[in-house]
């Protein structure tokens, strides 16, 4: 979905220039908006994976928690991966744990 993209901002150092509370406000809301239509496409048994590369709670842990609360068909699913990250609701990668850029994946498994 598009985000802050305060994961790269390594390799992107306007976006702290150029980012704003409001921007954020209103990039959750479309992430959110993104993350419902793409529910409605997933069978019974498919899984929708949703990634920013922002490092930011509340377009990651909190988007998705939001969504279960609210799609009961839909359970967290836990992702194997060899980069350490940290792990929760979905994983979030740190720049300096998992060297690379920050950034965050979820998978959700639509079980009804």
């Amino acid at each position: 979905v598009p985000c802050s993209g305060l994961g790269v901002v390594k390799d992107n150092p306007d976006i702290k220039l150029n980012r704003t509370e409001e921007n954020i406000e209103e990039l959750n809301d479309i992430q959110s908006n993104i993350l419902n239509v793409c529910s409605n496409y997933v069978k019974v048994g498919g899984r929708l994976i949703y990634s920013t590369c922002s490092i930011l709670p509340q377009e990651n842990q909190e988007q998705i928690t939001n969504f279960l609360s609210k799609n009961k068909n839909f359970v967290l699913e836990e992702i194997d991966s060899k980069l350490d990250g940290i792990k929760g609701v979905g994983i979030t990668f740190l720049p300096h744990i998992s060297l690379g850029a920050g950034f965050y994946v979820c998978a959700l498994r639509r079980i009804k």
